[in-house]
């Protein structure tokens, strides 16, 4: 019933319906927390795909998950709207925002159910652009403490790696990263060196790298 009364709500004069259709359930229930890890799965989507309309709408919902929601669901939303702002440019308003979100489960600033291991390295890109030397070094630390106990989790290694390669700008490490992650696909690591020397020089600031 509380589907029906909150299908095609709008929030901050959004329209949100179709992104209620996806989830399968309403805007209202952002409390719940695979309701929220799904806004921002689309919400990354859109941000990637170039989606101005996707992204308009899991913003709204990641602002009332900011304001409204369980310390989980906030870090959620905070998670969401600073990726927006960093692929925008703006690194301030993204760390700011990660700090409007305060600690969530565990004291993570990223959510810790459902956990994305990809977290750590982007929370290691806001920080540099940010000026955030603690945040960056304490990161890549819990992403190595991370992948210490779990050799065999490739996904985990490479978000280690990765993390530890935007600190030190190493594009050896950012390379061992992307071997990981992409299986040593030959027609990808072609395409490896020209983007990490970038990524490597710019702090590691190219978002789609």
């Amino acid at each position: 019933m509380r589907s029906e009364k909150t299908r095609g709500q709008q929030i901050d004069g959004v329209e949100t319906e179709g992104v209620d259709e996806r989830l399968g359930v309403a805007g209202g229930l952002l409390d719940r927390v695979g309701v929220a890890a799904g806004v921002v799965a689309l919400g990354r989507v859109a941000i990637h795909t170039g989606d101005e309309r996707q992204r308009r709408k899991t913003t709204a919902l990641a602002r009332r998950m900011l304001a409204d929601g369980t310390p989980a669901n906030r870090a959620h939303g905070g998670r969401l709207l600073a990726l927006g702002a960093m692929a925008d440019g703006k690194p301030a308003d993204a760390r700011a925002v990660l700090d409007a979100a305060g600690p969530g489960s565990g004291g993570r600033i990223t959510p810790l159910y459902p956990m994305d291991v990809t977290d750590d390295p982007q929370l290691v890109r806001i920080a540099l652009a940010a000026g955030d030397s603690r945040l960056a070094a304490d990161t890549v630390a819990a992403a190595e403490d991370r992948a210490r106990p779990n050799p065999g989790i490739s996904s985990v290694r490479a978000a280690a790696a990765q993390a530890r390669g935007l600190l030190d700008a190493d594009v050896a490490l950012l390379a061992e990263a992307c071997h990981r992650a992409d299986g040593d696909h030959p027609a990808r690591v072609r395409r490896l060196p020209d983007r990490l020397t970038r990524c490597a020089e710019q702090g590691g600031n190219e978002e789609r790298t």
